[in-house]
């Protein structure tokens, strides 16, 4: 169940928000934030906005929690499963 009106927009704005604190080179850089894998992140950001889909990708072939770098497929899967 994804957290009331959390859309996938949303959450994507959520994400690029978490790298761009991140990266050293942005300028919303905050060197207080841990910094974890991009799959990693992904993951975690997902499971506490839509934890069924969440859910879903853990243990897949799409699971992005243990990659550097989110496929598109994985992207394609989210956003076609965001609501159930």
């Amino acid at each position: 169940m994804n957290k009331v009106e959390v859309d996938f927009f949303d959450f994507v704005e959520r994400y690029t928000q978490h790298l761009s604190e991140q990266d050293p080179n942005h300028r919303n850089y905050d060197s207080d934030v841990v910094v974890w894998r991009a799959g990693q992140l992904f993951f975690n950001l997902l499971t506490e906005d839509n934890q069924r889909v969440a859910e879903m990708l853990r243990g897949s072939i799409l699971d992005p929690f243990h990659r550097d770098k989110v496929s598109d497929k994985t992207w394609n899967f989210v956003v076609d499963n965001w609501e159930g």
